[in-house]
């Protein structure tokens, strides 16, 4: 169960505390403050509250006829406060090192990201780079650093490609990303993604022949003799990659009714 409420506010221009170079020069520009509330509760594993305040600026530019699309925010501010149950605890006891990814803490820190589209004929290609870093700044305050500051940086990249024919086509996917954890935690040190910024598999969405958050991590021993297989798996790292072939089955009462084979490769794993 999970309930959501957010507010945006969309500037049309960039704010700075500086004059931006050439500002006229981009396309759509915009400053965006949001502020989001959530809360999750995922059945007899935990609950967990959320607040999530940031600041951004979005943009767009051509290079050689090629539109990018821009992102960054700072900064990006989020508090998690955590309350597991007794499926959670017991794989703890069982995992030790997982006491690193479940629980309450910050995020501090920038966000930034690229995407773009191209396309010739009936090929599309999309590609997207992200990058988020916590605590790198306002992680030297050792104050915040003792009060649960997650200190990491995240980066996903992601390429699609596709084909498209009158009545079928093909797409493909590759996903890479990998986070590194360098914070401590009662004076040792971290290994861990924080629970809700860690990879994980499985779904309609991503490795479909796995439940959500079930496949992986790796050939992990220490999952795999849990015991406990219904817990939810995270990672460090993803790769993943998708082939689909789509097509036409027939239209019924004007209804068009489309189906594909696919196969998916991938997992997560830790460090």
């Amino acid at each position: 169960l999970q309930t959501n409420l957010s507010h945006s506010i969309f500037f049309p221009r960039l704010i700075t505390p500086f004059r931006v170079k050439n500002e006229d020069s981009l396309t759509n520009p915009r400053t965006v403050f949001n502020i989001n509330g959530s809360y999750t509760i995922r059945r007899s594993i935990y609950s967990v509250s959320s607040l999530n305040t940031s600041w951004g600026y979005e943009w767009s530019t051509k290079i050689h006829n090629q539109q990018f699309n821009w992102l960054f925010t700072f900064p990006n501010i989020e508090y998690t406060a955590l309350n597991g149950k007794d499926s959670l605890n017991k794989l703890i006891q069982q995992i030790p090192s997982l006491r690193y990814a479940f629980n309450d803490g910050f995020v501090i820190g920038i966000i930034g990201g690229v995407n773009t589209v191209w396309s010739k004929r009936n090929r599309f290609n999309y590609l997207k780079v992200r990058i988020e870093e916590s605590g790198a700044l306002f992680g030297l305050i050792r104050k915040l650093e003792d009060n649960n500051l997650f200190r990491f940086i995240k980066t996903d990249i992601e390429y699609k490609y596709f084909i498209n024919y009158k009545k079928s086509g093909w797409a493909f996917r590759v996903f890479g990303g990998y986070g590194y954890v360098y914070g401590r935690k009662d004076g040792q040190p971290e290994s861990k993604l924080p629970f809700f910024k860690a990879y994980f598999a499985g779904g309609p969405y991503s490795m479909r022949a796995w439940q959500v958050r079930r496949l992986g991590p790796g050939s992990s021993i220490l999952y795999d003799t849990a015991g406990n297989r219904a817990n939810d798996r995270f990672g460090n790292m993803q790769l993943e990659g998708n082939v689909e072939y789509r097509f036409n089955l027939t239209t019924i009462a004007g209804i068009k009714l489309k189906s594909a084979v696919f196969l998916d490769i991938g997992n997560i794993w830790g460090v």
